[in-house]
């Protein structure tokens, strides 16, 4: 586990060197791109945002009923009314 781990920060610092040389890539270094992937922390605990992704549509991963009814009830009681 701790090789494949090694090696993906290594290529990860790699791939960011190559993109820092060229000005107009530096926005793509990880560093950058931590809040475009990953939201900000207003956004990661929003129940509104948990909503849309939980609520009836859902993602379409939690095929199984539970998940659903656990997801619906949370957004339910976090939202405000």
């Amino acid at each position: 586990m701790s090789v494949p781990l090694a090696l993906t920060f290594r290529w990860m610092h790699f791939a960011d060197a190559t993109k820092a040389m060229n000005p107009s890539s530096q926005f793509l270094v990880s560093k950058n791109m931590t809040g475009y992937h990953f939201g900000t922390s207003q956004t990661r605990f929003d129940a509104k945002v948990w909503a849309e992704w939980v609520g009836p549509v859902g993602l379409g991963l939690y095929r199984s009923a539970h998940y659903r009814v656990i997801g619906l009830v949370w957004c339910r009681l976090m939202v405000p009314q």
